[in-house]
């Protein structure tokens, strides 16, 4: 017996069956197997395997190309500043060319917090940056990298916050960089190796990043005051709170 599939959607309605039809209906809260037979009509929710189907997988082929030595080594040499500034996390998003596909980098503005307790400074786990509202023509956002003071695994705030897209987290960044990659679809999370994003993994980074990167870091430090564990806000634009 044939099985058709349906597509339910709130601007179609399903034609009814007649007797000896059965088809597969895929909605937003499951996958449907509906009969209609003399005497009866049912539609039954399927968990688990669906009756004559086969089976499919979930995958994650990349067709963009590679991001090259020259901006690899920019982005290096960005964070590796960066985090002389002030010890936390940066960003970069990453812009693709849909045409030429070609990659490059968009330096966003961005907020890290650092704390200053009995003239110790850290700088908190977190940074704040927005993905560009216009984006040269031709672009697309494709992802973004940030930088991990420690090792370069995603913390539960980038599993929440990670939109759809390729996001590279740098770690070891003042020894030999260390990199995690994954790429985001549809609530999925694709580990990639970083071979297959980087023309050369191994790249070193450039003596200095762009400057004008720099003046995108926007240092905000919160010191503690004890005993009422109140702090006093101040900011520095391009400061260096870790050295003061």
């Amino acid at each position: 017996m044939k099985t058709d599939i349906w597509l339910k959607t709130e601007d179609r309605e399903l034609p009814a069956l007649t007797e000896g039809e059965a088809r597969y209906v895929m909605s937003a809260n499951g996958t449907y197997l509906e009969r209609c037979a003399p005497g009866f009509a049912t539609s039954t929710r399927l968990v688990g395997d669906v009756p004559s189907l086969a089976e499919h997988y979930q995958y994650c082929r990349l067709t963009c190309g590679k991001i090259n030595r020259t901006m690899q080594a920019a982005m290096l040499a960005f964070f590796r500043h960066a985090h002389r500034m002030h010890g936390g996390e940066a960003a970069l998003v990453l812009l693709y060319h849909t045409a030429r596909r070609t990659f490059r980098w968009f330096c966003p503005e961005q907020t890290i917090e650092v704390y200053e307790n009995r003239g110790t400074w850290w700088a908190y786990d977190y940074i704040q940056f927005q993905y560009p509202f216009q984006l040269p023509e031709g672009y697309v956002i494709f992802g973004d990298a940030h930088l991990h003071p420690g090792l370069p695994y995603p913390s539960a705030i980038d599993t929440k916050d990670d939109q759809d897209g390729l996001h590279i987290i740098v770690g070891g960044i003042n020894g030999r960089p260390r990199y995690h990659v994954d790429f985001v679809m549809d609530g999925v999370r694709f580990n990639v190796r970083e071979n297959l994003v980087f023309e050369d993994p191994d790249c070193p980074p450039s003596p200095q990043p762009p400057q004008a990167w720099l003046g995108q870091i926007r240092v905000v430090t919160r010191q503690y005051s004890s005993p009422s564990q109140s702090y006093t806000n101040s900011e520095i634009i391009g400061g260096q709170p870790n050295d003061a």
